[in-house]
């Protein structure tokens, strides 16, 4: 025998297993209960620069699940979670989330003025299926643009099959909307093609309605339009799908949401 060590069993079980699935201004924060001796739980919530969660108020819970609300959207939180044996209290456990962006509504402007180069703003989000580049930021005065702009630079010799997604929207059955935005590439020798689409979700499962599907073009900024309706009332995204372009850059900027007042 050797490194032999004698510890006491801890009077209360810590908890395990925390879990946080958050919401704009709400969290559902669960774990597993250590033991059987454990007969209720608290949950402390703050702000990423709290260090002691004894300096917070503690939030009571009777099940191993709690709804914690009254939080802000796209902001980073620590939940602490720990059980109550009697008179007897577990260790504090930490976890950290960060909570999702609230829907905004209509006027929606992206002009990518607040994205931090070449990261994308605040809300938004790509995915890109396969080979090819992201969707970047970029401050680019060029080609009809100014500024900053949302760019995807296909490289040569790939198929894009790049996505980007705008925050939610929320948007009325039986409203006529439209969607206006700058398109371009960097000469007119560079042909992209691309979709614009609309779903539940951001994500390449939800786009199942296209708005308009822009093939073939090349050259300077343009802006196009397009109006459209939503079969129910809801939150909506909207998806730009840059796909099976020539190599050259895809820019895309000013996109907005609004109602149709033709």
């Amino acid at each position: 025998l050797d490194n032999i060590i004698w510890e006491p069993i801890p009077l209360c079980s810590d908890v395990t297993g925390v879990t946080v699935v958050p919401g704009a201004t709400t969290a559902t924060v669960s774990w597993t209960a250590g033991s059987a001796s454990e007969t209720s739980w608290e949950v402390a919530v703050g702000a990423t620069t709290v260090t002691d969660p004894n300096t917070l108020t503690a939030l009571p819970a009777a099940t191993t699940t709690l709804l914690v609300s009254d939080l802000n959207a796209n902001t980073p939180y620590k939940a602490w979670v720990r059980a109550i044996c009697g008179t007897n209290i577990g260790n504090w456990i930490l976890t950290t989330f960060t909570t999702t962006c609230a829907p905004q509504n209509v006027p929606y402007t992206e002009n990518f003025e607040t994205a931090s180069t070449p990261a994308l703003p605040a809300c938004t989000s790509e995915i890109t299926v396969g080979f090819g580049n992201t969707w970047q930021t970029q401050s680019w005065s060029n080609s009809g643009f100014s500024s900053k702009v949302l760019r995807n630079p296909n490289p040569p010799g790939e198929s894009m099959n790049s996505w980007f997604f705008t925050n939610g929207v929320n948007l009325l059955q039986g409203q006529a909307y439209t969607i206006s935005y700058k398109k371009g590439t960097t000469n007119g020798f560079t042909f992209h093609n691309m979709k614009v689409t609309i779903g539940a979700s951001a994500s390449v499962a939800a786009m199942t309605t296209t708005l308009v599907d822009h093939v073939g073009f090349a050259g300077n900024a343009a802006t196009e339009t397009t109006s459209f309706t939503v079969p129910t009332s809801g939150v909506y995204y909207f998806g730009f799908h840059g796909y099976n372009g020539t190599s050259g850059v895809l820019y895309v900027d000013d996109i907005v949401v609004d109602v149709d007042l033709s």
